[in-house]
């Protein structure tokens, strides 16, 4: 019969499919209440997640409280807000105004090749180059250029300069160079070898105002007079090329970058120099064939030598300027064995003596007195009757080399060293009008003035100005930091309260998921026991309050100390009660309490009255009925944060101190600050501890959370199970139903058929 019977009712007329349905939900009624509590759980897991977060971050900002410099942390007030003073002051610096006067701004060394010699560094030019080829700083262009009107053209770059020279010289008319004017004269252009520079001669008197050497167009298109170095007003009379023409070329190789002098004392085109001397000393490399100035400047300023070094190209001029300020002086060298400190520094070649800084390797010129005119700026001469080496600071010198002598300056072979001329200037200020104070930067901290954690930059200062600046407390860090514990702290208290409460409208009445949960219910008692603190005071705490109004470091057995401050304080019998702390009570170097007795006029021996300094005594407390904290008094708390930092700090931050005997209580106890309580405490509840093997309140609710689910997800599975076998076996008894029914009724219609027949 099989499948076509399994369409209920079939045989019988009776859907019998929907009364299965109904009794196996009828039997998974304790399926879907294992359901709705395992959901129950899981938004249980979620509250305690959220929990977590609030009790995390009430941690956090407890652990904030726990940095010392909060609360002692300083604001500095520049009261001349255009000085360009840039000032600071760390935690704990000595309070109080400021004032500063500017000396003096440091300044670095700087050697140059200028302060040595007047002579040239590279090459003068060679009219017969091509102009491509000329080493000058401004490269010639082709294009027009003017001279008094008259334009000429640079087709080419490939034409020599004494071409171009011959053009403008051209003779028309029997008169020579440039004239526009067809008169007698001529603009005509020349080279003067030992200036390096070019002439353009007007043929006018200089005296003739009226005729002016005009020079270039609004239409030129060829930069020739500027890189000619023409850049003088109209005038009569000659025009001279500003500056020298030729250049050292930064970009070829250093042996064709037109240096005055030729390279030697090379191994294959080898050199080496060094800046500094001995184990600190930085080495420069360098390759005549194949390395550019450009690439060995840059090396000496990527080094660690800490100098800038450059090449004026108009002023044909060397210089290297310590990174640093201050009066530190520059030494390099390429000499083979003037580093006595450290033999491997060995130099080879003379670039720094072509580049005006060194003294040559080898000076054997003797000095000669008898022609003193004849020496010019920059020559070297030799004494051998001593041994010393000379540089001449001018042209002429009138005196004869010596230590004493301004003119002349004593050198070593090899060597390159600042003067004293060239040694950079210290900053110096004076504090409060004090003595001056000398900083080899801009930058002076304590090391330089004394006063601890205070630091000013006068980089932006001007010269001789006085500025005043005022060191103050800054609560505003702390303030901030208890506010955000508090309000942590709160935001805890609330949704710990919002799990555990049981809320009534009329007669309904509700619980939240945590409700009778002791843990939890206890959590926030805890909390705010832990915050409120012992009200018992510790003689070694922090927040102990001995209530002495003064403290002294020392006092004899005959009272000497104490009884000169009652006369300098003039005590009377209305100072009756006035108490001393003394630290070191001599003999016996204990801490001893003395308290005035008015009426005798004389001190006697006292036991302290210790109170505890507590949240209250900071304006903060409690709401009634109510484990959240409010703010009574915000200026009291202000107030203890400026006036007592450390008392506040101790409040809340006190490191732990365990069995510390209190000569109070006389016993042996604990004590420690508000928010290493609430640590600890909420450390414990979130992961227990390690040592013990306690997990903790809150990964015991997850572990047990977690277990119920895997206990109920085991139970729904043996349901599902049971409600599949009990499907079956309630389709298998309607469908065998169906089948009795199916025969019953072929029986019946066999039946009837044969009682109809007999009766035929």
């Amino acid at each position: 019969m099989g499948s076509d019977l399994r369409l209920t009712g079939l045989a019988s007329g009776m859907d019998w499919e929907p009364i299965v349905q109904k009794l196996l939900e009828l039997e998974a009624i304790p399926k879907t209440r294992l359901e709705s509590q395992k959901s129950e759980n899981e938004a249980k897991v979620s509250d305690l997640g959220v929990l977590k977060s609030q009790l995390d971050a009430l941690n956090s900002a407890a652990s904030t409280l726990q940095d010392k410099s909060l609360f002692n942390a300083r604001s500095v007030l520049i009261k001349n807000s255009n000085s360009g003073l840039v000032a600071s002051a760390s935690t704990g610096a000595l309070t109080g105004d400021f004032s500063l006067k500017v000396e003096s701004l440091a300044s670095s060394t700087e050697i140059s090749s200028k302060n040595r010699t007047n002579q040239r560094l590279a090459n003068s030019i060679n009219l017969n180059d091509k102009l491509s080829d000329l080493p000058l700083h401004s490269p010639i262009t082709r294009g027009t250029f003017t001279i008094s009107g008259k334009t000429f053209n640079i087709n080419s770059t490939d034409i020599t300069l004494q071409e171009l020279m011959d053009q403008i010289n051209t003779t028309d008319g029997g008169v020579s160079g440039v004239n526009p004017e067809s008169d007698s004269t001529g603009v005509t252009i020349s080279y003067d070898t030992d200036s390096d520079k070019m002439l353009l001669n007007s043929g006018i008197s200089a005296n003739d105002s009226s005729n002016l050497l005009v020079l270039g167009s609004s239409t030129d298109s060829s930069n020739f007079l500027q890189s000619m170095k023409f850049f003088e007003e109209p005038q009569s009379g000659q025009l001279k090329s500003n500056y020298a023409l030729g250049s050292i070329d930064m970009t070829v190789s250093l042996a064709n970058a037109n240096f005055s002098s030729a390279f030697a004392d090379l191994t294959s085109g080898l050199g080496n120099f060094f800046i500094g001397e001995g184990e600190g000393a930085v080495r420069i490399d360098y390759d005549v064939n194949n390395d550019s100035l450009a690439q060995v400047i840059n090396r000496v300023n990527d080094s660690s030598a800490n100098v800038f070094m450059y090449y004026d190209p108009v002023g044909d001029r060397f210089v290297a300027r310590n990174e640093r300020t201050g009066t530190v002086g520059i030494v390099m060298h390429e000499s083979e064995d003037w580093d006595s400190i450290s033999s491997a520094n060995r130099g080879s070649g003379n670039i720094l003596a072509l580049m005006g800084l060194a003294a040559p390797k080898s000076i054997g010129s003797e000095f000669d007195n008898a022609n003193l005119a004849n020496y010019t700026k920059g020559d070297f001469v030799q004494i051998s009757a001593n041994g010393t080496k000379w540089q001449a600071m001018l042209d002429g010198p009138t005196e004869d080399p010596s230590a004493e002598s301004e003119q002349w300056l004593q050198v070593i072979e090899g060597v390159a060293r600042s003067m004293g001329s060239e040694i950079g200037k210290n900053s110096s200020v004076r504090v409060n009008g004090g003595d001056l104070v000398y900083s080899n930067r801009t930058e002076f901290s304590s090391s330089e003035h004394g006063f601890a954690g205070i630091s000013f930059d006068i980089a932006q200062v001007s010269l001789g100005a006085s500025i005043e600046f005022q060191v103050s407390k800054n609560a505003k860090a702390a303030e901030g930091a208890i506010k955000k514990l508090i309000e942590e702290f709160n935001d805890a208290q609330e949704y710990i309260s919002s799990l555990t409460t049981v809320n009534q409208e009329g007669d309904d009445v509700t619980s939240s998921r945590f409700t009778g949960n002791q843990e939890i219910s206890r959590l926030g008692s805890e909390l705010r026991r832990k915050f409120f603190g012992n009200s018992t005071p510790h003689s070694e705490s922090g927040t102990t309050v001995d209530n002495s109004n003064l403290t002294v470091s020392t006092n004899n057995a005959a009272n000497d100390e104490i009884n000169a401050i009652a006369t300098q304080l003039g005590l009377n019998s209305s100072d009756d009660g006035y108490i001393i702390k003394v630290l070191n009570q001599v003999p016996s170097g204990e801490v001893g309490y003395f308290e005035w007795d008015g009426a005798s006029d004389s001190w006697s021996s006292t036991t302290p009255s210790f109170s505890t300094f507590r949240m209250t005594n900071i304006g903060l407390d409690f709401g009634i009925g109510s484990n959240t904290i409010k703010i009574e008094d915000s200026s009291l708390l202000m107030e203890e944060l400026e006036n007592n930092p450390d008392r506040v700090f101790a409040l809340f931050s006190e490191p732990l101190v365990e069995d510390a005997y209190d000569t109070i209580t006389e016993t042996n106890r604990n004590y420690e600050g508000i928010t290493q309580s609430l640590n600890e405490y909420i450390g414990n509840f979130l992961s227990g501890d390690s040592e013990t093997g306690y997990k903790g309140a809150y990964q015991a609710f997850l572990d047990s959370i977690e277990n119920q689910n895997k206990r109920i997800d085991e139970k729904i599975i043996n349901i599902d199970k049971y409600l599949e076998s009990r499907e079956k076996i309630l389709s298998d008894g309607f469908m065998r139903m169906e089948e009795m029914q199916s025969k019953m009724d072929s029986q019946m219609q066999t039946l009837d058929g044969a009682f109809n027949n007999n009766k035929k």
